[in-house]
């Protein structure tokens, strides 16, 4: 393994390095149920408890498309977190192959 040509590195890591990823996403879910999102950040419209308050129903969209490890980050929210609902959609679920296919064509849009 190339990336693990440095043993020290290896060691530093450890052999579970690869799935120690955390999404990016549950510390925004976190924030959102402690009540301290930026609202300059992530702006939202609230029709449930006064901002501040933990909401009992989210739906969360992002556009660009959902990965499937944010879906995944959703569904263990969920299991943890009784009480709240957090739905996910978005304008598609997207894989690594679909990622960069889009990495691809945004660059070849910028040589344009």
């Amino acid at each position: 393994d190339p990336f693990f040509a440095n043993q020290s590195l290896r060691s530093q890591m450890g052999d579970s390095a690869y799935s120690r990823h955390q999404c990016s996403l549950l510390g925004v879910l976190h924030a959102l149920t402690k009540g301290k999102l930026p609202h300059n950040e992530f702006p939202h419209v609230s029709v449930g408890p006064p901002f501040g308050e933990k909401p009992r129903e989210i739906i969360l969209f992002i556009l660009g498309g959902a990965t499937y490890a944010e879906a995944a980050a959703v569904a263990k929210f969920n299991k943890v977190n009784l009480g709240m609902s957090v739905v996910l959609g978005g304008t598609s679920m997207l894989n690594s192959n679909m990622f960069f296919e889009e990495c691809t064509a945004w660059n070849d849009r910028g040589r344009r």
